[in-house]
């Protein structure tokens, strides 16, 4: 993957939560359903810029998981932050 993107460890954390998270860790029996080949190549990519990503991808999804159900944690946003972390977009209408 070629880039100008300047990407340090922090970001390269960063941006494999969502994809950690929506992958359920690349579980198989999800691969197409909730993750493509695109996902994991992506993933793969950041971990060059994150050793740790390397060391132990488990610890990372559990990690997240844990902090996305903390109940305590999710209480102290407060309504209007609970609902930007789940903002979901869709369209009314008929399907095509």
């Amino acid at each position: 993957m070629e880039t100008d993107a300047v990407i340090d460890s922090d970001l390269a954390l960063f941006l494999c939560a969502p994809i950690t998270l929506d992958s359920s860790n690349f579980k198989e029996e999800l691969f197409e359903l909730k993750w493509t080949g695109e996902d994991i190549d992506t993933f793969k990519c950041l971990q060059d810029f994150n050793q740790s990503l390397k060391a132990d991808g488990s610890a990372y999804w559990k990690k997240l998981s844990d902090s996305k159900t903390n109940v305590k944690a999710n209480l102290a946003l407060g309504p209007r932050n609970m609902m930007v972390k789940n903002y979901k977009q869709w369209k009314l209408g008929k399907e095509h």
